[in-house]
């Protein structure tokens, strides 16, 4: 009986998960982004999460914040997860250095085989102006807008992505 009563304290205790925190020091966006998104915080308080589960996701975690800051332009993050397990409350550190945000001047857009929509002449087939006005990724402000500003480098980041060009 007492060796019952122990092993259901030993599932209530693995039932609650493990216990860690996570600290992340990147910039205020940044920060945010991976706040909402890593899977170090995501899973946190999760009842299958023990000390293994966590040590494979401190070893994944500069990879999946390298897939992160991406979506915001930064392509040459510097990227540190240490975790801490002799301190009371085990502890996760993250440290992102971006670097620069890659930023876009243009974007060239090619169109090839592509059937004109039912009902548009064969000379509006590829109407990339059309295309480009429509698109929802529109240019940041440059130095010619009317306040004479330039864009700081994570408005820009936000506002400008790099073109790929799908293999021919």
């Amino acid at each position: 009986m007492a060796s019952l009563a122990l092993m259901a304290g030993m599932v209530t205790a693995h039932a609650a998960g493990l216990n860690y925190e996570v600290r992340i020091d990147a910039p205020g966006s940044l920060a945010k982004l991976l706040e909402q998104n890593l899977d170090l915080l995501r899973f946190r308080g999760n009842a299958r999460i023990d000390r293994e589960q966590l040590q494979r996701m401190v070893r994944a975690a500069p990879e999946q914040v390298k897939t992160l800051v991406a979506t915001d332009g930064y392509y040459s993050p510097v990227i540190s997860a240490t975790y801490d397990r002799d301190a009371a409350t085990p502890t996760v550190r993250v440290t992102v250095q971006p670097g620069e945000p890659t930023l876009v001047a243009g974007v060239e857009l090619e169109l090839l085989g592509f059937d004109a929509p039912p009902g548009q002449p064969a000379a509006q087939q590829f109407d990339t102006t059309a295309l480009k006005n429509s698109w929802a990724l529109k240019q940041p402000p440059s130095s010619s807008s009317p306040t004479g500003s330039r864009p700081s480098a994570t408005s820009c980041a936000r506002w400008c992505r790099p073109a790929t060009r799908a293999p021919s």
